[in-house]
C-alpha cells in the first residue's frame, strides 16, 4: 500500500467506471418518477459477480496449487494466468455495469442487453488502443554524462546451448558499452531460468566475461522470472535511497512498461534501449504483447 497512487493510470481507469456508474444511478433515481425494478436487480447481480471473481482471484493468488504452479503456458504458470483471467472478467463485468446503467439513463428506462454489450466492447477497445499508443511513446533517455552506480540488464530469452537470444544479446552489449564508457560502475544482471537452461543472468555473465569485463563489476540474481519481480528485487536490494538512480537497459517495445513499474516502486530510473533492431512484423507482435502486459500491470499489478 505504501506504493499506492490515485493518479496512476490503472487506478484512474479502475475508479472511473464504478464512480460514473454510481453517479448515473443517483441522477436517474432522483430525476425519475418511477425506477425500473429490474435495474437494481441486474446491477446488484453484476456487482456481486465482480466481487466473487475478485475474491476467487485473491484466494487463488494466495493458495499454492501444485499442479497450477508447475503447469507453464507461454512462459507463464497456469496459476497466474487463471488469476489474471478472473480479474479481467471482473473488470469486464464492472465496465458492462457502467454501460448498462448509462444505456438505461439515455434510453429513458428501456432495458436492453445488446447495446451495453456493444458499448462494453467499445470501451475495452478504447482502453487497449490507448495502452498500445502509450507503448509507442519514446521514453528512452540520452546517455547521462554523470556516472551511475548500476546499469541493470532486464532478462530475456536464452536460446539453445545457453546462448542469449539476439534481443538479450543487444541488451548485454549496451550494458558493456555503458560500462566501457564509464557511464555505469557496475552491471547488474537479472533473470531466472527455464528447465534445462542456464539462468538468464548467468548466461549474460558468461557472455560479459568472454568480452573481458571484470567479474568484480558484474552482479547477478537468478530468482526472478518476470519484469515486475526484477524491478521489485532492485528496489529491495539495489536502490538504497530515493535519490539514488539506476539505468534500466532493455528494448524500445519493453521500455515503457519497465519505466511504469519503476515509477510504481518509486525508483529513480533512466531508461536506455539497446541498439538491436527488429523487423516491423516482430516489433508489432512484441508491442501487442506489451500492450496487454502493461494493461494487466496498470489495472491489477500483474
Amino acid at each position: 500500500m505504501s506504493y499506492f497512487r490515485f493518479d496512476s493510470i490503472g487506478n484512474l481507469i479502475n475508479l472511473f467506471f464504478p464512480i460514473v456508474a454510481i453517479l448515473v444511478v443517483w441522477i436517474r433515481f432522483f430525476s425519475a418518477k418511477s425506477f425500473d425494478k429490474r435495474v437494481p436487480v441486474i446491477s446488484y447481480s453484476l456487482i456481486f459477480s465482480a466481487f466473487v471473481l475478485i475474491i476467487m482471484a485473491l484466494i487463488l493468488s494466495k493458495v499454492r496449487v501444485e499442479y497450477l504452479a508447475k503447469t507453464v503456458i507461454y512462459n507463464q504458470n497456469l496459476s497466474k494466468i487463471l488469476v489474471a483471467s478472473l480479474l479481467i472478467l471482473s473488470q469486464i463485468t464492472i465496465i458492462y455495469l457502467f454501460t448498462f446503467l448509462f444505456n438505461y439513463i439515455l434510453s429513458k428506462g428501456v432495458i436492453t442487453y445488446l447495446t451495453p454489450l456493444a458499448s462494453t466492447i467499445f470501451s475495452i477497445s478504447i482502453i487497449v488502443i490507448f495502452t498500445f499508443l502509450f507503448t509507442l511513446l519514446n521514453q528512452s533517455s540520452k546517455i547521462p554524462t554523470s556516472k551511475t552506480e548500476y546499469g541493470v540488464v532486464l532478462g530475456a530469452a536464452v536460446w539453445s546451448k545457453n546462448r542469449p537470444s539476439p534481443i538479450f544479446e543487444g541488451r548485454i552489449e549496451k550494458a558493456k558499452e555503458l560500462y566501457l564508457k564509464n557511464v555505469i560502475k557496475k552491471i547488474f544482471l537479472t533473470g531466472g531460468n527455464a528447465p534445462g537452461e542456464l539462468s538468464e543472468s548467468e548466461t549474460a555473465r558468461r557472455y560479459l566475461l568472454k568480452k573481458k569485463i571484470s567479474s568484480r563489476s558484474i552482479y547477478t540474481e537468478s530468482r526472478t522470472s518476470s519484469s515486475i519481480e526484477q524491478i521489485s528485487f532492485i528496489k529491495k536490494n539495489i536502490v538504497n535511497s530515493s535519490d539514488e538512480s539506476v539505468i534500466l537497459i532493455t528494448d524500445s517495445f519493453h521500455l515503457n512498461r519497465i519505466l511504469e513499474i519503476a515509477r510504481f516502486y518509486k525508483i529513480k530510473s533512466i531508461g536506455i534501449v539497446s541498439d538491436y533492431r527488429i523487423n516491423i512484423k516482430s516489433s508489432l507482435n512484441y508491442r501487442i504483447k506489451e500492450t496487454f502486459s502493461l494493461l494487466l500491470f496498470w489495472l491489477f499489478g500483474l
